[in-house]
């Protein structure tokens, strides 16, 4: 079994207002599945933003492994054009459910990631094999959303800026921190700035604010 990227000696588990995000996030992304269902279940409750994503997941049709998740990163890609927080909601950072930036058509990196979650569960992954994943970009030292995906024993990367997969051996950033089913973990140094929102002024507020990349 290859090497888990994002646990080992340097990750703890965090907790505060990252876990708090973390939270709300995957309630907004269990009620997206039940609007999902209910769309599958009866035609007449499907809106706009559930039809398309459904008809995203659909596409995939006999595709199978990597090219499955290729298709569907490409695909959530394609369908949300780049947008701020701040140009949106006139808030620093708002973590959208999958449908909503789906419906507005518009989202920042985090959105992209979360929409990706989505569709991959939808598509018949385990939540246990996808991870939101917050790195630093090394030229830039801004904070970027990705979404990571397990598959044949290797994780992979889905990145709102290109639409090839990457290895996460080959991830453009150093990873601060990761939102899975299991936990919220966080680097060693950076994980006093998790549980307490503070701290570096590139993790955000009390609130657990992320300024992030779109």
């Amino acid at each position: 079994m290859r090497t888990d990227p994002f646990v080992g000696r340097d990750w703890r588990a965090a907790s505060g207002p990252l876990v708090a995000k973390w939270n709300l996030a995957t309630r907004d992304l269990e009620r997206d599945r039940l609007a999902l269902a209910r769309c599958r279940s009866d035609e007449e409750q499907c809106d706009a933003a559930s039809r398309r994503m459904l008809a995203i997941v659909t596409a995939v049709g006999d595709r199978h492994g990597r090219a499955r998740i290729g298709h569907l990163n490409r695909a959530i890609n394609l369908s949300i054009r780049p947008a701020s927080d701040a140009a949106q909601f006139g808030v620093p950072d708002r973590w959208s459910p999958p449908l909503v930036t789906l419906s507005a058509g518009r989202g920042d990196c985090e959105d992209y990631a979360l929409a990706k979650y989505l569709a991959l569960r939808e598509a018949g992954f385990a939540a246990s094999e996808l991870r939101l994943v917050i790195v630093r970009l090394p030229l830039s030292g801004i904070d970027h959303a990705v979404l990571a995906v397990r598959h044949e024993g290797r994780w992979l990367i889905l990145d709102n800026r290109r639409l090839a997969l990457l290895d996460a051996g080959d991830i453009d950033g150093e990873p601060l921190f990761v939102f899975g089913e299991d936990a919220v973990r966080a680097r060693d140094a950076h994980l006093a700035m998790a549980d307490a929102g503070e701290g570096d002024p590139a993790a955000g507020s009390a609130t657990g604010e992320l300024p992030v990349l779109m």
